[in-house]
């Protein structure tokens, strides 16, 4: 099912036309995605949206790009971005300010707007209490953000890091200097010049007009309950069409009642992890593709996916997004089709095997978005925070991650097998996309902590089972009741295995709630609250039996068998509680 608008009398030319159609049903294909809404801009040529596929499923119901509204996620920060400029050159907010000289009600660390904008405040990015079930729910920005003051893991300035507690205190900015809500300044200064009649940061009149969200595997697509309604809405709160996108993506090429002075203010990079690398602008990261620059931002939230991309020189911008599939779908290769292929790549110039050299940069390297101070740092050890490993190769290359590169600058690489750069400083790794990679020491990596949570569940499993059939074996045999000291053992080795076992149970029990893995989007619910009581608990409990252990051995008591099991017991308690310690799950860190 395909349905296009011409924004304005004419058509791309026919050899675009046919790239895009080509291109949509490969990517629906390739990543399942129900709906897809696409539109493309050339500098001083009509505009072309276009929609494929479905908006409702069950509904039959066809994706209108201009009246089919999708969760364009991430990519309202360039809209943010877009207001927060305006604002600057009118000179309602400062640059390089310390924002708190705006806020009222509550502060933050020390920061500027410029460190904001270019996700180097240093800021956490906690997802926790982010979201909200209906959009009835969504509480004023100043609230939120006095709720969820976002707390700092590194000096401003020192860590690139994207977070989108950073664009949703910008947004909270406007409000502070016009007097409006963040909504209300958007919709006047940006949607109501572009046009923009079917974008917004709440639900539509008609409900039809919201795209569905779909969940996707390779055997079909199931309608997903959730909506992704947020609080952060300055990060990515917004809905939009491929007609409206279209108009905004023109404004940023030079066509349109905005500012051009404020708009053009948005493209200069205004940090670079590496002066080799692409950068970070107000709005945009950097890119370049075919010897040119581009700037893009894309955005991910469930099903949803979204991806603005703009080329200056050419005058070329891109807006798509699906309804399910989300970082599945590969949206850049549009823009890169449109693009054009790159010129063919120099062979990176032959050098001497540095092997011993880069020895120094081996390690494994996590990104450094995750939540760092909250327990949803645990997430890390499910793997839902991308690690990459490096190591110096024999033949003078260096493997990053499953690329080989070789180095064409100081500290620079360019990869060997294909496009792309990565960047070295300070035990740290970057390719340029607004996220740093932290190399992790030894103590923190996840194999060591895996190893540790396994090994002692398996004890506390065997203990927790062991003990009381011990107990019943024994008093069906009528055997005479152990001294003292080995029932304290016994039971204290069990207490403490069977409570950690019962947190764990707990802390995972809302994964098979309705809302599944997205539980912790969400406010926690009493029933996580109530065993975050439990490590405290544990944390005694491990102690005690540690205690009772060696007193066993000490005095001879029970049996050797009884004795090195209350030890691994012990032992597997203080290595447990230590793993929550690390991971921030003993405490209340919510």
């Amino acid at each position: 099912m395909i349905s296009a608008i011409l924004l304005c009398l004419g058509a791309l030319p026919e050899g675009d036309q046919a790239l895009v159609d080509a291109w949509a049903k490969k990517t629906m294909t390739a990543c399942h995605a129900p709906g897809l809404a696409v539109s493309v801009v050339r500098r001083g040529a009509p505009a072309l949206a276009r929609g494929y596929g479905f908006a409702d499923l069950d509904a039959k119901l066809p994706v209108d790009p201009e009246r089919t509204r999708f969760a364009i996620a991430s990519v309202t920060k360039s809209i943010t971005a877009t207001a927060v400029m305006l604002a600057v050159d009118e000179h309602k907010l400062e640059l390089n300010a310390d924002v708190n000289a705006y806020l009222e009600g509550f502060e933050v660390p020390p920061v500027t707007l410029h460190q904001l904008l270019t996700h180097t405040s240093g800021f956490d990015d906690s997802l926790l209490g982010a979201a909200a079930l209906t959009p009835n729910d969504i509480v004023p920005l100043g609230r939120f953000l006095a709720a969820h003051v976002p707390q700092r893991v590194a000096p401003a300035g020192t860590l690139w890091s994207y977070s989108n507690r950073n664009y949703s205190l910008a947004g909270h900015l406007l409000e502070r200097a016009y007097g409006l809500t963040y909504a209300q300044f958007v919709e006047q200064r940006i949607f109501a010049p572009l046009q923009m009649q079917h974008s917004a940061f709440a639900a539509p009149a008609d409900p039809a007009e919201l795209a569905r969200a779909y969940d996707v595997t390779g055997s079909g697509a199931t309608a997903s309950p959730l909506w992704p309604w947020t609080h952060d809405v300055p990060a990515g709160g917004m809905s939009s069409t491929a007609g409206d996108m279209a108009r905004f993506v023109a404004a940023h090429l030079g066509e349109g009642p905005l500012p051009e002075h404020a708009l053009a203010a948005t493209h200069p990079v205004e940090h670079r992890f590496h002066p080799g690398l692409p950068g970070m602008t107000y709005a945009f990261m950097e890119e370049q593709y075919g010897g040119r620059r581009a700037l893009m931002h894309d955005g991910n939230m469930g099903a949803f996916g979204a991806l603005i991309y703009l080329v200056p020189e050419l005058g070329l911008g891109v807006f798509a997004a699906v309804n399910g599939g989300g970082e599945a779908c590969d949206l850049v290769s549009l823009a890169h089709t449109l693009v054009g292929e790159p010129a063919p790549r120099a062979q990176p110039p032959a050098v001497a095997s540095r092997h011993d050299a880069w020895r120094s940069l081996e390690g494994t390297y996590r990104s450094s978005r995750y939540p760092h101070a909250t327990f949803e740092k645990a997430s890390v050890v499910l793997g839902l925070t991308r690690e990459i490993d490096v190591r110096a190769q024999p033949d003078g290359t260096l493997q990053v991650g499953r690329g080989r590169y070789v180095e064409v600058a100081p500290l620079l690489f360019q990869r060997v097998d294909g496009e792309g750069l990565v960047a070295f400083s300070d035990g740290a790794l970057s390719n340029g996309m607004a996220t740093t990679y932290q190399r992790v020491p030894w103590h923190g990596a996840l194999g060591v902590h895996r190893l540790v949570l396994v090994a002692s569940v398996a004890v506390f499993l065997a203990v927790a089972l062991v003990v009381p059939l011990a107990a019943l074996w024994r008093r069906w045999r009528r055997r005479a009741p152990a001294e003292p000291l080995v029932r304290r053992a016994r039971l204290w080795s069990w207490l403490l295995a069977t409570g950690s076992l019962l947190f764990l149970a707990g802390l995972a029990s809302p994964f098979f709630g309705k809302l599944g893995p997205y539980w912790l989007l969400y406010e926690l619910p009493a029933s996580v609250k109530a065993v975050f009581a439990l490590p405290f608990a544990l944390a005694v409990g491990a102690v005690a039996t540690v205690f009772a252990a060696l007193a066993t051995w000490k005095r001879g008591a029970g049996t050797r068998a009884g004795r090195v099991a209350y030890s691994f017991t012990g032992l597997a308690g203080v290595g447990f509680v230590s793993f929550l310690a690390y991971w921030n799950l003993l405490g209340f860190r919510f």
